[in-house]
Formats: structure tokens, sequence, C-alpha cells
């Protein structure tokens, strides 16, 4: 989902400096949003800026002043249709929060987030909340309309329980899991967990992080077994001094809600080889241009490796050179 993410962020910076704005009027006032709810996260986090392009003032000017990115105390709330509650969000420095906007064209600090606690959002049982609606309005001025959007919440995928993972050279294996009904596009991960010993010293935490899949529509993945030893083998360094221990495995898979699909397949749909470049616009606001959806990131608890896995990861001719113990 990351990488969804990223590729979402980079769709919706070319939108903001898109040319087929009308800007001649209230330019100032154009929001730019993008807001992906999630249960499983501690606090919900909404950008929200306007679109900055001026005839008169280049775009890359402007990007570099915070007066031009974003509105003059906007109320952002979250809505839980079911319920009626209104939640209102706080307007909080992403880069004191730890998400330090990246350098750029856009200016760094300030880095203004709207934030709201998930305790409060999704009071007792985070996961009970899977299938309900809640929207968004933002508020700018008395003068101007409100914009609203709205999505339903996904909830986590169900995944059968297993002892072990076995991966063999010759066969393929298969990860499928039983999706939440309003989650349409997947990611699928491994991580994989050891322990290292360098030069006879302290054994470290290590890990990596395995993509499968990104951005599907299937429930399903095949793993061709070869591919975890070529994983291993090209994102370990090799070194003489190692004594390395695996320790398991977790599987991280994330959902995301329909509005994340139809931005993508949109963006998509325009940027073939034989197309104009052009990025199509897309916007599940009622103003503006901009992203509001629902994602799920679950974690299945850590699992071993089958013991001919393991036999494999030691002696197998991808591998041993890895150094990895029993």
């Amino acid at each position: 989902m990351k990488k969804m993410v990223l590729y979402i962020l980079a769709i919706l910076f070319v939108c903001s400096c898109s040319n087929d704005f009308e800007l001649n009027r209230e330019w100032k006032s154009i929001p730019i949003v993008y807001g992906l709810l999630n249960t499983a996260d501690t606090a919900q986090y909404l950008r929200i800026e306007k679109a900055f392009l001026d005839e008169s003032t280049s775009a890359l000017e402007i990007a570099q002043r915070p007066d031009s990115l974003y509105f003059e105390n906007p109320e952002v709330r979250l809505i839980n249709e079911s319920t009626g509650e209104s939640f209102l969000l706080e307007r909080v420095d992403g880069n004191s929060e730890g998400y330090v906007r990246d350098t750029g064209v856009f200016a760094q600090a300030p880095n203004y987030l709207y934030k709201i606690k998930s305790d409060v959002l999704f009071p007792g049982n985070p996961s009970s909340y899977a299938g309900e609606t809640f929207s968004l309005s933002l508020k700018r001025n008395e003068s101007l309309p409100e914009v609203t959007a709205s999505t339903t919440i996904v909830g986590e995928p169900m995944i059968n329980s297993v002892d072990n993972i076995s991966f063999q050279y010759n066969t393929i294996s298969e990860i499928t899991w039983l999706p939440d009904p309003n989650a349409v596009l997947f990611d699928a991960k491994l991580k994989l967990n050891y322990l290292e010993q360098l030069n006879g010293g302290d054994f470290e935490s290590k890990s990596l992080l395995w993509s499968l899949a990104s951005n599907i529509e299937e429930r399903t993945v095949e793993v061709p077994g070869i591919d975890f030893y070529t994983f291993m083998a090209s994102n370990i360094e090799e070194d003489p001094t190692a004594v390395r221990l695996f320790l398991n495995v977790e599987l991280i898979i994330l959902s995301g809600g329909i509005e994340i699909q139809e931005f993508l397949n949109v963006a998509q749909a325009n940027l073939g080889i034989t197309s104009s470049q052009d990025i199509p616009a897309y916007t599940n606001l009622s103003e503006g241009r901009g992203l509001f959806s629902s994602r799920h990131r679950f974690q299945r608890d850590p699992v071993v490796l089958a013991n001919t896995t393991l036999d494999s990861l030691t002696e197998g001719q991808f591998t041993k050179h890895l150094n990895f113990v029993p």
C-alpha cells in the first residue's frame, strides 16, 4: 500500500499543478484533499491544501509560500453517517508528528495536517466500524460552499491459520485471503525476520520487507518457491564473519476502498506509450480535486519457516553463503 499511496500522492501533485483549472477567479479557494481512513492506525491524518496556480506568478514560486498552500482557519470535520456524530479535526504540523514533508517544490514548513485520534473517531472496537460510512466536511469560510466527500470503512481480511510457511525450489506457494466486502484493491507483503551477528559481536534483529504484489484486485498471490531464496540472496550482504538465525515470517495485507481503485484506474487510463500523457481528472470531492477513501493494514502473527525451507536456506545453492544456521 505504501507504493499505492506514493503513486496517489504523485498523481495528486500533478493534478494540483494542472493548467486545466479555471483559475481566473477565486483560484485560492480550490481545495486539494488527500485522506485515507484506517481503523488500524492510532490516529487519522488528512492533508488539505489549495490549488496555487496564478497567471501572473510561477507555480514553483507560489509553492514555496505557505500562505498560498493552506486555507486560513478552515473547519474540518468527519461525520459518522450511522450515528450523525460529528468530529472536529485539529490542525497540527506534520513535521512535529513524525511526518516530515519531503524536500521539493512545496514549502516544507509548516506542514499542516488535520488530525483526530482513532480512539475518538472509532471508540470501542475499531473493527466494528467496517462497512460504516464516514463523510468529510470542509468549510473554508461563510461565502464559499462546503466541500464534502464520503467513504465506506474497509475492514480486515480473513486468513486461514497456518503453523509454518514452506518454500520449495520447484513449487509454487499460494497466499489467499478473504477480503472485507468493501476492499477492492490489495498489496501483499512478507516481513522476513532474522538475527545477525557480525565479527563475534552481539546479535541484532534484522528484517526484510518482501513485496509480493501491489495494486492487485485478486485475492490470491502465487509465489514461486525459488523466489524466496533469490530475494534473500539479493538483499543480504555476504559477510564471512556473519552468523544468521532466521526467526519468523509476518504476512501483511494492505486493502484499499473503491475510491482508491477508481483513482488509480482513471490515472493509469491515459498513461500508455500511445497516450497524450495528460493526467485525467479524478476526484470524489463535491468541489476541487482529491481523494477521500479508506484502507486497512492487516498484519498476521508471525509464523516460522518449515524445516525443509530452513535446510534449503542454510545449505542451498542460492543462500548458503549467507551463513544462516539451523
